[in-house]
This record gives C-alpha cells, structure tokens and sequence, in this order.
C-alpha cells in the first residue's frame, strides 16, 4: 500500500499518480487543501485529519509519500514506516520551510531539489536524488519556485518508482 501525505494544492501528488504510481490512500491535515479535489478526480480514497493524520496511516503502508505535507511526523512514526519527501533546495542547504527563499537570499548560482528518506531531523534524512537549476539574476520566489517544480515533476516519480523497484514491492503500473 502506498500512501501519498499532502497540505497543500496537490499538483506533485497528482503528478505522481499520472506518471503511473498506484496510490492507494491520500492523507492531508488541510480541510482545504485543493489536493483533496485532485483525489476525488482521480478516485482516491482521501482521509482528512488536522491533528491525528499519523494514525490514520494504515500500519500496513509500504511506502508513504510527502508531497507538500508541511507538518513534521513524529520520530516514532518515521522510525516504523519508510517515508519519502521532495524539498526545493540541494541538501543539506536551506532545510525546512522557504527554502526557495533562503536561496534567493544567500545567492547562490545553482539551486534545485533533493528527494531524501524522511527521518526525526528537518530535512536530513539519506538523500537519495537530486536535480539542479541555475539561479538567474533575474529570479524572483515564483520563477525560481516553477523551475524548481519542473524538476521536482521529473525526478520524484522517477526515482519513487526506482525505490518501489529496489525494494521489489511490485505495486507500480509502469
């Protein structure tokens, strides 16, 4: 069972159901998180829980997905499932929330996004891929933020399938 956690507008979670990943549950903490339409539009089951969205995860689950899920897990749920997330900077820079931002502010040339394990730390789980971008002088949050998402597009179901593979759990429609 794979189950995809989402807060927000749900654009990389229905990305990755349409690169051909079989979600089985969507999880979000948000009432009015628009990713909740992108799954009854693809026939998702969907739960809903703003405080106890780690025990409605199935103990069953073979893999969980953050997708935009802008809550931390606790360590015990993190050390009991294997857990996957996408974060806009090339790790271990700019942990943790705007880190789009943080780039822009520090000035660097080259930014992107890093798929990582997820564990008890704030972004500093095994990374297991990234992707780069250069940083125009001529960047703002947003245009920087769309680039940023392009390559999150390509390189999260990609490798999520490749981890799926590895782990030979044979639950992908490729």
């Amino acid at each position: 069972m794979i189950v995809v956690m989402a807060s927000g507008n749900g654009s990389n979670f229905e990305n990755i159901v349409q690169c051909g990943i079989k979600v089985d549950l969507l999880v979000t903490d948000n009432p009015d998180a628009g990713v909740i339409d992108r799954a009854e539009r693809l026939n998702i089951e969907c739960k809903i829980s703003e405080t106890k969205y780690e025990s409605i995860v199935p103990k069953n689950c073979d893999l969980v997905i953050l997708a935009g899920f802008m809550k931390i897990l606790s360590p015990k749920f993190v050390a009991r499932r294997r857990v996957v997330n996408i974060h806009p900077s090339l790790l271990p820079s700019f942990r943790g929330a705007n880190a789009v931002e943080q780039s822009l502010a520090a000035g660097v040339k080259i930014s992107g996004c890093t798929m990582h394990w997820v564990d008890s730390g704030m972004d500093t789980g095994e990374i297991i891929s990234q992707s780069a971008c250069r940083v125009l002088e001529s960047d703002s949050v947003s245009t920087l933020t769309d680039r940023i998402q392009v390559l999150e597009y390509e390189l999260y179901p990609r490798k999520i399938k490749e981890v799926l593979v590895d782990t030979q759990l044979n639950i992908i429609n490729i």
